[in-house]
């Protein structure tokens, strides 16, 4: 969308200040997330020492868990948090250190590390890894997280040295369903599972909710309550 032909240059040029100035932030704020990467990264390496060193049976789960709560006090967060993000910051620094670069620099945004390291995930050969880096990158620093999903995608499929039905049955194998409290006696309910099975559960449970709400209009109702709760079509995202 442009700006109104109309708009007086002293507000043009004010606005271009604040532009400015906002892209000069963005970057800055990205470059130190790159610089928090790498510590995250540091500290891992640091907790793999101590487990090394040590001979620790448990493969230095401790020290990891040791390290993250003395971060996590720090920071005033949670040590899962912590510990998440410790081998997300693994992932890139380790992984994709090209894309960690242009983190650093500012020519990506977090958003557009979180895709590529997201669809490269099932790429195992670091020479795989590398040409799909590199491929995405280049993309990444014109596209939005949005957009440079679908490539992305795409261009793992192109370095992918793995079947599809292989790297289904593996997926397969991490199915589950759970259930999350949402507070004032409301739940979240969810499951991983097949997609043919997914967008069936999706289609029956849409076609439910619409025969509800069409029973409700005709008996002069605003909604009908099932369970007590009242039936909404589900939409897709």
């Amino acid at each position: 969308m442009s700006i109104p032909e109309d708009t007086p240059v002293q507000q043009l040029v004010l606005l271009d200040g604040v532009v400015s100035s906002l892209a000069s932030v963005e970057a800055s704020i990205q470059g130190l997330q790159a610089v928090k990467a790498g510590l995250l990264s540091v500290a891992s390496q640091i907790a793999d020492d101590i487990a090394e060193s040590g001979s620790h049976p448990d493969h230095g789960e401790l020290a990891h868990r040791s390290i993250a709560a003395e971060i996590g006090a720090a920071l005033r967060i949670s040590d899962r948090s912590v510990q998440r993000q410790m081998g997300d910051a693994v992932e890139l620094v380790r992984a994709y250190p090209a894309v960690h670069a242009a983190l650093a620099e500012g020519s990506i945004g977090l958003g557009h590390v979180r895709v590529i390291v997201e669809a490269g995930e099932t790429l195992e050969s670091a020479s795989d890894r590398a040409g799909y880096e590199q491929t995405v990158l280049a993309a990444a620093r014109t596209e939005t997280p949005s957009r440079l999903r679908v490539i992305a995608r795409r261009a793992a499929e192109r370095f992918q040295d793995r079947g599809l039905q292989d790297r289904h049955d593996q997926a397969a194998a991490d199915r589950r369903v759970w259930v999350r409290e949402l507070g004032d006696g409301m739940s979240e309910f969810g499951a991983i599972l097949p997609t043919v099975l997914a967008r069936g559960a999706y289609d029956r449970l849409s076609r439910m909710a619409h025969t509800v709400l069409t029973e409700s209009v005709h008996a002069g109702a605003d909604d009908i309550a099932v369970d007590g709760a009242a039936v909404t079509p589900a939409t897709d995202d």
